[in-house]
């Protein structure tokens, strides 16, 4: 019994979490309680992580791609339609010529 309420288990999955079938997830301070918890399109997502995403602008670039799609026909977003960075290439190894 933990605050008044009984739960089944105290650890569990975020569903279990959610649902108030478990307290909290993972172990010791690292767990995240259903205060800490959202739903959001049907996922359920950490608050705090939602907040930093949405403030550091992650998604900027599928939401850039989306308004310059819009009014065309519907397309549904994958990760290989946003051009990702140009990794730096590897400088080609020169081997040295043995006599």
């Amino acid at each position: 019994m933990i605050k008044g309420k009984k739960y089944k288990q105290i650890k569990g999955s975020r569903v279990q979490v959610f649902n108030g079938t478990a307290y909290s997830t993972g172990y010791g301070d690292q767990g995240l309680r259903k205060k800490d918890l959202v739903m959001v399109k049907g996922r359920i997502k950490s608050r705090k992580a939602r907040s930093k995403a949405k403030k550091n602008k992650n998604l900027g670039a599928y939401v850039d791609l989306a308004k310059k799609n819009k009014g065309k026909t519907f397309k549904l977003m994958k990760k290989g339609m946003v051009k990702k960075r140009k990794t730096m290439r590897k400088k080609k190894r020169t081997t040295r010529r043995r006599r």
